[in-house]
């Protein structure tokens, strides 16, 4: 393959410029800017990645592909390290080397490693199948027609495979434009937490919606928040400070609620969450009848865990060990993981990784646990 020069570049010439791979086109999305952004690639290096691509990672593509079509490539990498961590890890060993880093100008050793397993995953799974390109759909929440292909990578990692247009995945971050009352307010904040099936939070624009559930109740929920009032206007038409307030003045928790101290947080069942995304988790497991002990001690190694300290998120009835991975892009938290899971892998015990674009398909993490 002639891969592109800096000097040369080819995305010019395309007629079809979205966010779409096609696996018959190898200048990737965008009309080719990938390809030109990818100048520092070429064929050794697709060589030596293919070496570092595993079995694993093969299977992992392709439940990507079934379900996410033309844009799997931009969601690959942010599932490698809990799916296939050991793939990632040799990726990231191949780039460590200087003859790889240096020909890119970014400094970020993450952003090199997202957009390698990217563009290397694209071009090795494009070897061996195809899979549909963009199309024209019709919007669930708004029934209108849109170009899949033009609707941008956020929406796809937090509402999943194309079903909702751009204007309702960007209503859902800007909130509704609209005169507002106060009856309007509290009927769409009592909305969102009947949609929700929960006590919502205010970073509920962030929410993903889960690929388990069924599409009315996701379609409910992705309507719920596309039809709330920015958190601003919300706080200021009902004239309070915070999200207890829109709360407390929604009729949804009692004046005496105070949320627990800090970003502790409490799960369906009682158990004490440390984060929103470790609460859904946890909740999830419930829902799903899976027997979850928290925060359980790591069995101690003595190298290790020479003092016995670490502790898991959860361990499940089968022993497995699960830890919440929300911080990927924090590199000390990144190395701590690491070090967890050589831990499991020292131990023989199975390790779970689960990060926040994996609530929209916990079903699928934990497919050999749901009904057991």
């Amino acid at each position: 393959m002639n891969w592109p020069s800096l000097a040369e570049p080819e995305h010019s010439t395309r007629e079809t410029s979205d966010w779409g791979f096609r696996s018959d086109d190898p200048r990737g999305a965008l009309g080719g800017h990938v390809a030109y952004w990818c100048y520092w690639w070429n064929d050794e290096t697709q060589a030596r990645f293919e070496q570092a691509w595993g079995a694993d990672a093969d299977e992992l593509a392709d439940e990507l592909a079934d379900r996410y079509a033309f844009m799997w490539p931009w969601i690959v990498a942010e599932v490698l390290p809990a799916r296939v961590p050991e793939t990632e890890a040799r990726i990231e060993e191949l780039l460590a080397e200087e003859q790889l880093v240096r020909r890119t100008s970014e400094t970020n050793p993450r952003t090199v490693l997202s957009t390698s397993s990217t563009w290397g995953a694209f071009h090795t799974v494009r070897k061996r199948r195809s899979w549909d390109p963009p199309s024209i759909r019709r919007c669930p929440t708004c029934e209108i027609e849109f170009y899949a292909g033009e609707v941008p990578i956020w929406t796809y990692r937090q509402f999943g495979p194309s079903r909702y247009c751009r204007g309702c995945c960007s209503g859902v971050r800007d909130g509704a434009r609209k005169r507002w009352s106060r009856d309007l307010v509290i009927a769409a904040v009592r909305e969102l937490a009947a949609a929700s099936e929960s006590i919502p939070n205010q970073a509920y624009v962030f929410q993903p919606l889960p690929l388990d559930a069924p599409e009315a109740r996701r379609d409910r929920l992705m309507r719920a928040m596309r039809d709330m009032p920015s958190l601003e206007t919300t706080k200021s038409v009902l004239a309070v400070s915070d999200w207890l307030g829109v709360l407390q003045a929604s009729g949804l928790v009692d004046a005496g609620w105070r949320p627990s101290r800090g970003t502790w947080c409490r799960a369906s069942d009682g158990h004490r969450c440390r984060s929103l995304l470790e609460k859904s988790i946890d909740d999830w497991f419930s829902t799903h009848k899976i027997a979850h002990e928290c925060e359980p001690a790591w069995p101690a190694h003595p190298l290790l865990n020479a003092s016995g300290r670490k502790r898991a998120d959860w361990k499940l009835v089968d022993g497995s060990y699960v830890e919440c991975v929300g911080m990927l892009k924090d590199a000390t938290y990144f190395t701590k993981i690491k070090e967890k899971l050589t831990l499991a892998q020292a131990l023989g015990i199975p390790l779970y990784l689960v990060t926040p674009s994996d609530l929209l398909d916990l079903g699928r993490v934990f497919k050999g646990l749901v009904g057991s």
